[in-house]
């Protein structure tokens, strides 16, 4: 069985490990000229996505590039000193890096410049990807793992719901001067009526600082590089200008590195038609407010390839694929949608019910999210 991937972030390489391990030969086709080095803030992985990282060989590189953290429990001024659990910090590009390699590494062809223009699912099976380079590849099956934008979605369920903008927009940039308490973990938090400021320092030297703003203007998805750091540090200035000095000189002496807004997928009914199917952000696309959107590509990587195992057939083993995975991802998003308004509260009614009931939601969202993230997934 031959298996296209779109798309080589991190599901995409995850999958096609998973696969491999099944006896699939499987293939990564990028749009991307090439790797993108030098994008992303920093990624969460939480403690189900180390473990099946674990099982596919990659957990220690992980681990190598990363550092460790902690998840702690909220209250009303932000993070307390009650810890719920351990997490890996890594860049974004160096995670796709890793993933990237362990591929390559396996034998794993990755194809780039591959732009995904159409997808033909013949009568008598298999499918058959056509690209805007002009070529056409085909496969036994097809697995869009090419995120919240995801062409394969677009092409495969074109009556789907399209992708929201949350009106939040995720602002990061790794520490440079200014580092308090080098020599041990430590973070300072800040949060304002509808903004949070979180800076992170590992015992390592390792430092970043993240802010979670509120920003109801939305920018043209093909748009990179923009807007400029000088527009982020002017946003930030003003939203945390009464913030304690030390996080004023953070922001000042880090300037903002990296930006990304933050979209949600309505729930899909359907997450697959004939021999292609999609994973991850593609069918199920989270808010970040419990980290758990890699994690849960990664968790259904592994859940397809025990399925194609299983089945031998992408119908059958696509049906089983969704009935299994659906309830979980919904309810994560769910969950990680409801943390995300109540933690950063940004109409009349929800800042009344953060004043209100803040105090009762809080531990209930972290019970929710300590119990997300000690879910396992069944491993190949």
């Amino acid at each position: 069985m031959k298996a296209l991937i779109i798309g080589c972030g991190m599901v995409g390489p995850a999958a096609a490990l998973a696969l491999r391990r099944t006896g699939v030969d499987p293939v990564i086709l990028e749009k991307a000229a090439g790797p993108r080095e030098s994008t992303g803030g920093i990624l969460n992985f939480p403690p189900n996505g180390m473990a099946i990282l674990d099982a596919l060989s990659c957990g220690p590189r992980i681990r190598h590039n990363g550092y460790v953290k902690v998840r702690y429990a909220d209250d009303k001024r932000g993070a307390t000193d009650r810890p719920l659990y351990p997490f890996i910090a890594i860049r974004r590009n160096v995670a796709a890096r890793v993933l990237r390699e362990a591929a390559t590494e396996a034998g794993i062809p990755v194809e780039f410049g591959k732009e995904l223009t159409g997808i033909h699912l013949p009568a008598a099976g298999g499918v058959e990807a056509r690209f805007h380079d002009g070529t056409t590849v085909t496969g036994d099956v097809l697995l869009g793992c090419d995120g919240v934008h995801s062409a394969t979605r677009r092409l495969l369920l074109p009556n789907t719901p399209k992708p929201r903008y949350t009106k939040r927009t995720y602002v990061t940039s790794r520490l440079q001067t200014g580092v308090p308490s080098a020599g041990r973990d430590s973070r300072l938090t800040y949060r304002t009526a509808a903004s949070s400021f979180i800076s992170n320092v590992s015992a390592t030297g390792n430092a970043f600082w993240t802010a979670i703003l509120y920003h109801p203007t939305q920018f043209a998805v093909t748009q990179h590089g923009e807007p400029s750091p000088k527009y982020w540090s002017a946003i930030l200035e003003a939203e945390f200008g009464d913030a304690p000095a030390e996080i004023l000189r953070l922001i000042r002496q880090n300037p903002p590195a990296s930006s990304h807004q933050v979209y949600e997928l309505p729930p899909l009914s359907r997450w697959f038609s004939g021999s292609a199917c999609l994973l991850g952000d593609a069918a199920h696309a989270s808010t970040p407010y419990h980290a758990q959107g890699f994690a849960l590509g990664l968790e259904d990587a592994v859940t397809l390839a025990a399925c194609l195992k299983k089945h031998r057939g992408a119908g059958a083993a696509f049906m089983e694929y969704q009935s299994v995975r659906k309830a979980r991802c919904d309810y994560v998003v769910r969950s990680a949608r409801r943390a995300g308004w109540l933690r950063n509260p940004s109409t009349h009614t929800q800042k009344f019910i953060w004043k209100l009931f803040a105090q009762f939601y809080l531990p209930i969202l972290d019970a929710e999210a300590a119990r997300i993230a000690a879910h396992r997934v069944p491993v190949l």
